[in-house]
């Protein structure tokens, strides 16, 4: 069945094209940003599960942090 009228010329229309497309795209960022918050807790947990086993201290964490910031990271 076709569609008429108005509801069917506007995901035709570039403007119509232009608001599905931003629609979709929003949807994605949505999407990428729940993968991104996931990862960024499973890394977290990854850290505190690394650090209790080679008993790193949040000294030698911070240490090592501002090494890295310095351009020391080795």
């Amino acid at each position: 069945m076709q569609r008429s009228g108005a509801a069917g010329d506007s995901h035709d229309s570039p403007t119509g094209r232009a608001i599905v497309a931003a629609g979709r795209q929003a949807q994605r960022a949505r999407r990428a940003e729940t993968v991104r918050q996931k990862q960024r807790a499973a890394l977290l947990a990854l850290l505190v599960q690394t650090m209790a086993e080679l008993n790193i201290s949040m000294a030698e964490l911070n240490a090592a942090r501002r090494a890295a910031a310095h351009g020391g990271g080795d």
